[in-house]
């Protein structure tokens, strides 16, 4: 599986860094009651690597932060789903996280 960066998942006040492919958007959403982030990823991660779980949190690039308040001014987004690829070879297999 390709990668394009090794970035960080903190889970369970442990901070892991794991190489994966991050494919982020940037948005802004604005209605009638509010104005609201809508900044998305979607993260490939090989089914080799620590498994995710919602709740946790993962921000680009490297860090040993795992403080959740700094993380969030970093950029982190909250693991939201994540799909278990195990189909194929093990250079196929994989984790799609989907962050929030």
């Amino acid at each position: 599986m390709r990668v394009n960066g090794t970035h960080t998942l903190v889970q369970d006040g442990e901070a892991y860094n794991i190489p994966c492919f991050w494919q982020s958007s940037e948005g802004f959403k604005v209605s009638k009651q509010s104005a609201d982030n809508t900044n998305t990823a979607v993260v490939f991660i090989p089914i080799t690597e620590q498994k995710p779980s919602k709740g946790d949190y993962m921000v680009k690039n490297q860090t040993a932060e795992t403080d959740i308040a700094k993380l969030l001014n970093m950029g982190a987004l909250k693991v939201m789903t994540i799909d278990v690829m195990d189909f194929g070879s093990t250079h196929m297999q994989h984790y799609e996280v989907g962050l929030k």
